[in-house]
């Protein structure tokens, strides 16, 4: 059944309608301040398909879409309809786990799964289009299991699959860019974490082993990598999210090697790492989400129970990381309303203005 058109703002404080408020004391600000938030709570009971939260964004109809390791809901603010495989309908969702939601300036919403291909939601008939790897064929996809879809200005998608896939709206195909090991020029990894486009135009690519910047000229790659003796360099090869400030400055979650400072006019890197002896440094080096806010500050999420992270990177003095939620946190998203929506293994937690916070589970 579908779910109702409504207000983005409408939908997203419709929630309250669901919830139960719970208390959970005081938090601390950046600015020395304290706060209460809250809790509210909606159970699987009420809707979502499964607790581990992967992906979350909202279209342009309201709908908060939310991508999970078992299922795709779309919500309206009033209840879930669930998207999932159904091996007898070929125009039902490729599979499950959800890996990447992403809407695009048309209105497409594309899904991107971890075996199962890539997904684009057709809202008129309420079923998906698949494209998938096909060996045999010419401009299909490089590969069945998909992580993020990208938009650049130009309104081409890129997405990472076996490499990176740029998407021709016209004729449906794909051209691949990836890995050769005999190829220095080449991607660095196939496995991709991460895409962004910075304000110049230039695409980067985050891997495995590596950050990527692509010259669309001349179709090469240049690497930046760790290097041992260069404590300017990234911290790690395993690079997991990426985000960009509003001084062109890139922000990089790293698996293991905390939060790295990029500046990509020179290539080189401030570290930020877990520190036990201070309570003020990141609360994890497992950074698995990063979400520039609207004011400017990093929401960071952390995968090995260093929960969610915030960090004003403008604050004169000393970095100071604010910790809260001991949670496994895979997605950040900030709405049009200025909400935020937390992915984590436990279900689904929200921050609204007013910093309630609110879980599906």
């Amino acid at each position: 059944m579908m779910a109702r058109i409504v207000e983005g703002c409408r939908v997203l404080l419709r929630v309250l309608s669901f919830t139960a408020v719970t208390s959970i004391g005081i938090f601390e600000t950046l600015l020395g301040q304290r706060e209460d938030l809250q809790f509210e709570f909606i159970s699987v009971e009420q809707g979502l398909s499964n607790a581990q939260i992967v992906s979350i964004t909202q279209d342009s109809r309201g709908f908060l879409w939310v991508g999970t390791i078992n299922g795709l809901n779309r919500y309206d603010g009033y209840g879930f309809t669930v998207f999932k495989n159904d091996p007898q309908d070929s125009t039902s969702l490729a599979g499950s786990p959800i890996t990447f939601v992403k809407e695009d300036r048309f209105g497409f919403l594309w899904v991107s799964t971890e075996s199962g291909g890539l997904n684009r939601f057709n809202r008129e008939r309420n079923n998906f289009t698949r494209f998938t790897h096909d060996p045999n064929k010419s401009g299909s996809l490089s590969g069945n299991g998909v992580g993020p879809v990208y938009e650049d200005t130009n309104g081409t998608l890129w997405i990472g699959a076996n490499g990176v896939d740029r998407f021709d709206r016209t004729t449906e195909t794909f051209t691949n860019y990836g890995h050769h090991p005999f190829d220095p020029v080449s991607l660095s990894s196939n496995y991709i974490m991460s895409i962004l486009e910075d304000r110049s135009g230039t695409l980067w690519v985050g891997t495995d082993s590596g950050l990527n910047k692509f010259d669309r000229n001349t179709e090469k790659f240049i690497h930046y990598m760790h290097e041992n003796d260069n404590p300017q360099s990234l911290s790690t090869n395993h690079l997991w999210a990426a985000c960009e400030d509003a001084d062109g400055t890139f922000w990089l979650g790293t698996n293991g090697g905390g939060l790295n400072r990029f500046d990509p006019s020179t290539g080189e890197c401030t570290r930020y790492r877990y520190d036990p002896n201070n309570p003020q440094s990141l609360g994890n080096d497992k950074v698995s989400a990063i979400c520039r806010a609207h004011d400017g500050r990093l929401w960071i999420g952390t995968f090995e129970m260093g929960g969610l992270n915030l960090f004003d990177p403008h604050r004169p003095g000393e970095p100071v990381f604010v910790r809260y939620a001991q949670d496994r946190i895979r997605s950040i998203y900030e709405d049009r309303s200025c909400n935020f929506w937390i992915g984590t293994d436990r279900g689904l937690k929200n921050v609204s203005r007013r910093r309630a916070f609110k879980r599906y589970f």
